[in-house]
């Protein structure tokens, strides 16, 4: 509605909804590296960047210029703080804490999705006008969300420079510990099984696959393999583990199947149910509120089992809620306008039905984050948690992309034909989700964190 407000046509909506996520990804890496120093600077510059972003984002309708609006949107995508919060949270917080920590930022971060859809209902009420000398300011549904969030990010940046202090790193110091211990651990078990009486010569000869870790001050990591013995630059993806390799699936799996849901909403329910706007977005709203009683449920839950635990009861929870959502008539080519028996009621996506998978799908996949956060934190390697490539940025890059690719999944989901759009979506879905499942259940040892 925006872009038709300001001369422009539909098929723009998609760029400028797109332009932030992408720009996102950018800055994250930007505030990765910064955060390392420090969190004041970086948040007062992701500040900045959403306030300019936001009053582009309102003046572009004064102006009548799609250019400012897509600039405005660029600008809060560069100011996205997210980065910065996860890693605040991976390194300032102790690891016995991590996981409710992290499902309060999740409840948080729900409670702002549940707010949104009503503040941008309230705005549609807003419709006055402000005379300066520059000309006629007009505030209404489109332009005031824009003005809003500039006074809101505005206080917020006032708020960090006046009383945010930089907080001990006692996350980050622990995990360090937690490696120095098991580089002993090993070291030890090695020396061990050597022997005493082995010959240097064939130490050095003898090219087994084993980690050689330098004192404190060098960053450098020595491998040596059976091709060679040479030390090596060990970058980021070099220094993951099994473990971080597996959080990397499952937050990339989650946020791609979150996404698919909810972008599929509109289309769907619009197309299968004719739904109103205010009905769909009563369901989004709805979602938003019961993910906030459920993230603190988990957050008490964790004090009590191991994240693995809680991780495997969420992956089968969710995938009942995608399961829910597959229409198995469809499958058949029957549709159950076309018969009174009551298996196709029941096995058929009625507007009920798709209601329940929507909201156990969804609220299992948004409490499904908050484990996968804390558990990429503790398993990360200390010598990636301490520089550019940390929990964060793995965090938020992996869970940005599969944002970009839920989309794209919506999109070709419906290319054909949106009365079968719900089965292509979910049942390529469903069989990712037992896949992750499977993957949990082999790497179980290697997630006991």
């Amino acid at each position: 509605v925006y872009i038709e407000a300001l001369g422009g046509h539909k098929a723009l909506a998609g760029l400028v909804i797109g332009c932030t996520p992408w720009a996102a990804m950018a800055s994250t890496i930007l505030y990765s590296a910064w955060t390392s120093h420090n969190f004041k600077n970086p948040l007062l510059f992701s500040g900045f960047c959403l306030c300019v972003g936001n009053l582009m984002y309102g003046l572009a309708l004064h102006f009548k210029s799609i250019e400012l609006l897509l600039l405005g949107r660029i600008g809060v995508g560069l100011g996205g703080p997210r980065v910065i919060n996860r890693r605040y949270i991976a390194d300032a917080s102790p690891i016995e804490q991590r996981t409710a920590i992290s499902a309060a930022f999740v409840t948080l971060s729900a409670a702002g999705t549940a707010v949104g859809p009503g503040l941008a209902a309230i705005c549609q009420k807003i419709d006055f006008t402000i005379e300066t000398a520059q000309g006629s300011f007009i505030i209404n549904g489109l332009s005031a969300p824009g003005y809003i969030m500039f006074v809101v990010w505005f206080l917020f940046s006032i708020l960090i420079a006046l009383a945010f202090k930089e907080p001990e790193r006692i996350g980050l110091n622990e995990l360090k510990d937690q490696g120095d211990s098991s580089v002993t651990s090993r070291e030890s078990n090695v020396h061990g099984s050597m022997g005493e009486e082995q010959p240097l010569l064939a130490q050095s000869s003898t090219c087994t696959s084993k980690y050689e870790i330098e004192d404190e001050h060098s960053e450098e990591i020595t491998i040596a393999t059976e091709s060679s013995c040479l030390p090596v630059k060990m970058f980021c993806v070099k220094n993951f583990t099994i473990p971080v390799w597996i959080c990397i699936i499952l937050l990339f799996v989650d946020k791609l199947t979150m996404e698919a849901i909810m972008s599929s909403v509109a289309i769907v329910a619009g197309h299968s149910y004719d739904w109103s706007v205010a009905q769909i977005g009563s369901l989004g709203v709805l979602m938003g509120i019961l993910v906030v009683p459920l993230s603190i449920a988990i957050g008490a839950v964790s004090r009590l089992y191991e994240d693995r635990v809680i991780l495997t009861n969420l992956l089968s929870i969710s995938m009942c809620g995608i399961l829910l959502l597959i229409d198995i008539p469809e499958l058949f080519g029957e549709h159950p306008k076309d018969h009174n028996d009551w298996q196709y009621s029941v096995l058929c996506v009625g507007p009920h039905k798709y209601i329940y998978g929507c909201l156990i799908g969804f609220c299992g996949l948004q409490c499904l984050e908050s484990i996968i956060m804390s558990m990429l934190s503790k398993v990360v390697p200390h010598a990636l948690a301490k520089g550019f490539c940390n929990s964060g940025l793995i965090n938020t890059e992996t869970g940005t992309f599969g944002r970009a690719i839920g989309d794209i999944a919506v999109t070709l989901a419906g290319i054909a034909t949106l009365d079968e759009m719900l089965n292509r979506l979910m049942i390529p879905l469903a069989g990712i989700m037992l896949i992750c499942l499977i993957i949990t259940r082999c790497f179980y040892h290697a997630l006991a964190v």
